[in-house]
């Protein structure tokens, strides 16, 4: 039996063990809100590994602290439970299947495989592996590197999710991260704004882009801005209603603007929150994005609905939003009136590459993806390797996702997947409404009112963009949602408040805790397991090192053309092996259409060597046309190729050349492309073009 004073000290450090756990989680969620903007967005590599590094460095410490409680206690959230089968319809998609099974599940995942290896290319027994290269065993997925990515970003999100809601339980938690929220939404706005009228063609004033990216803030795309602020502007109106209102201010639900009310105790806060809303108001406009202009004004007019609802202000509170809006059209007019106006007007007359029509071809393409693979999709993240088989109508144009979240979920889980994301969204919101017709506390009436509008707006946006697939906006939207949760299941006062959340509860004897400890390394394992292979792909492994062969190929094939040859046959296995773990990289072919030809020139001498090496290299290059049609580069390449082998060409290459030529000038009409195929049309002609061809040159 413990002493009296044993026994204390163990609560002692159990207590201090509890305190830092609860100090890691809470600074980890504030670094998650910092960081994640700061570096574009974090969308690199390294910056959204940071993130999730941190997201389950999170969990870790929740589950430690469970462990240290010896009480495992969690919400029940019956609303998350069709993202199980969700999750394991990804695990699905990753599991290699016979190409038969491959062939009844998924028929299009089976043909779209035949692009890469067609039944009738088993020429290059000489110089390579090709003829070995078969379908084999495959994933339902196209790309199941980028499939396990953002598989590893949605664990992250949801840790990040589970740990806000079962450890922020107390309104002060709340406030808190609502105003770390809206601080660094205010700062990047200060600095979007600065950067919109001190714009020297760098991001951050010394970071060199590409030229035709348009940063606004620290996101490389001005639209991704205005999907994270316009999260924040909702929440900063939450809190601004939410002050107390004392005898000096309006009955709107603003300060007097006097020096005494500005800066009293009272209405202090309420001015700043003011200030706040208006410069990220601002800084939304002049990013000029549409999509957030509409988005954000969904927002507001569902902010103010739903306390019209709740009668919190009654008839007046229309009155306070078009004070805020005006104040905020008055001063966005005066900043930008031309270019916010002609963007404004770009809604119903387009002038930009996707006014034209593109968005919408691009989402009809969608629905044919879907009538093509509607069970099982393409693959989690695969948009960007599959649409291109699509013919998109842009050739300039590498669409990586679809400009809509709901139908990309669509293509690439599939039916099943987004009847269970569905799912899942409607317990969200049937969850949510309820609890929040049940607050009777005004304060969290306006809070909670502000996060529902704040989800609206991303909710919105999501329509028209892909925000959600940004690392940084994705991590906001799910600690805004956590805290959602906490808003609306707190109820009482300020000192007598009760977290009506429902829990699961029970305490850990030493087998439940040796369960539970297990539990979490199996956790921990598939997190790392994750993590490892998805930092480097296999395929981008293959193909740096064929590069590398190909490099000293080219530097050696009049040195030593043996040693050249070698360094050729190397690097044609290197891109067959890239070709295996990623066949829809068009790229990966067209590397090794240039080794194969490099290899018909050094080879030389054999008649049927030239023949197996020219007629492969062909069927290589065709390949990569079925996969990418659009690529007018990958024409001219094709082109130069017959030109450059013209001499023994037969009738029918210099007819394929030619329409490599026509359709390199029609995707893309660059004058080094016109020079070439006019040389290409006259040796074709002798020395006479057709008049159809000259008007493309």
């Amino acid at each position: 039996m413990k002493s009296p004073l044993e026994y204390l000290d163990g609560m002692k450090i159990k207590y201090v063990g509890l305190r830092i756990c609860d100090f890691i989680i809470k600074w980890g969620v504030v670094f998650l809100i910092g960081f994640g903007p700061l570096v574009f967005g974090s969308v690199q590599r390294g910056a959204y590994t940071i993130l999730e590094a941190v997201a389950f460095i999170l969990l870790l410490t929740w589950f430690l602290k469970i462990i240290w409680d010896k009480k495992l206690k969690f919400a029940r959230l019956f609303f998350l439970v069709p993202l199980i089968p969700f999750l394991g319809l990804i695990f699905l998609q990753l599991i290699p299947f016979p190409e038969s099974v491959i062939s009844y599940i998924s028929p299009s995942t089976h043909s779209i495989r035949l692009l890469a290896f067609p039944k009738d290319t088993g020429t290059l027994g000489l110089v390579g592996a090709s003829e070995n290269l078969g379908l084999g065993n495959w994933p339902i997925s196209l790309y199941p590197h980028a499939t396990k990515v953002e598989l590893l970003k949605i664990f992250s999100y949801l840790a990040v999710f589970f740990v806000v809601v079962n450890n922020v339980n107390s309104r002060s938690e709340v406030l808190f991260f609502l105003w770390t929220l809206i601080f660094f939404g205010f700062v990047y706005s200060v600095f979007a704004i600065a950067q919109k009228f001190t714009w020297n063609g760098m991001a951050y004033w010394f970071i060199r882009i590409r030229p035709e990216r348009s940063p606004f803030g620290p996101f490389i795309n001005p639209n991704h801005f205005a999907g994270y602020v316009e999260m924040l502007i909702p929440l900063a109106m939450g809190l601004w209603f939410s002050g107390k209102r004392k005898k000096d201010s309006s009955e709107y639900g603003f300060p007097v603007l006097s020096t005494r009310n500005i800066f009293s105790s009272e209405n202090g806060y309420q001015f700043v929150l003011f200030l706040m809303c208006a410069v990220m108001m601002t800084a939304l406009f002049l990013s000029l994005s549409r999509g957030g202009m509409v988005s954000v004004l969904f927002s507001v007019i569902a902010f103010g609905i739903f306390l019209r609802r709740k009668n919190t202000f009654g008839r007046r509170i229309f009155s306070t939003l078009l004070f805020f809006t005006f104040c905020g059209i008055l001063l966005i007019s005066w900043l930008a009136y031309q270019s916010v106006s002609r963007e404004i007007g770009t809604l119903f007359l387009g002038h930009r590459v996707f006014d034209q029509g593109w968005r919408l071809q691009v989402w009809q393409k969608c629905l044919v993806m879907v009538r093509d693979f509607p069970i099982f999709g393409i693959g989690l993240a695969a948009f960007e390797k599959v649409y291109s088989t699509y013919k998109p109508p842009v050739p300039q144009i590498i669409f990586v996702f679809a400009e809509n979240d709901y139908l990309q979920i669509l293509v690439e889980t599939g039916i099943l997947g987004a009847v269970l994301v569905g799912l899942a969204i409607i317990g969200f919101l049937i969850f949510v409404g309820r609890r929040f017709s049940a607050l009777r506390d005004p304060k969290m009436i306006k809070l909670a009112a502000g996060g529902m509008a704040s989800g609206i707006a991303i909710a919105a946006h999501s329509f028209f963009d892909f925000n959600l697939h940004i690392p940084s906006n994705a991590f906001q939207f799910t600690i805004i949602m956590g805290l959602l949760v906490t808003i609306v299941n707190l109820r009482g006062t300020e000192w007598k408040e009760r977290f009506t959340l429902p829990l699961y509860s029970k305490s850990l004897s030493k087998g439940g805790m040796i369960l539970f400890g297990v539990f979490v390394l199996c956790i921990v394992f598939v997190g790392v397991v994750l993590a490892v292979s998805t930092r480097q792909a296999v395929d981008e492994i293959h193909f740096n090192a064929g590069e590398r062969a190909f490099f000293r190929m080219g530097l050696l094939e009049k040195i030593s053309p043996e040693v050249a040859t070698k360094n050729g046959r190397i690097a044609l296995g290197e891109f067959d092996a890239a070709i295996s773990h990623n066949p829809l990289e068009f790229k990966y072919h067209v590397y090794r259409g240039y080794v194969e030809a490099k290899l018909r020139d050094l080879l030389g001498g054999s008649d049927r060597n030239k023949t197996l090496l020219t007629r492969d290299y062909n069927q290589t290059f065709r390949n990569a046309l079925r996969l990418f049609p659009s690529n007018g580069n990958l024409h001219y390449m094709v082109g130069m190729h017959y030109l450059k082998n013209w001499q023994s060409l037969t009738a029918k290459q210099r007819k394929f050349g030619s329409e490599a030529f026509k359709k390199a000038l029609i995707l893309n009409p660059y004058e080094k492309y016109k020079e070439h195929a006019k040389e290409f049309f006259l040796k074709r002609s002798g020395g006479k073009i057709d008049p159809r061809l000259k008007k493309l040159l």
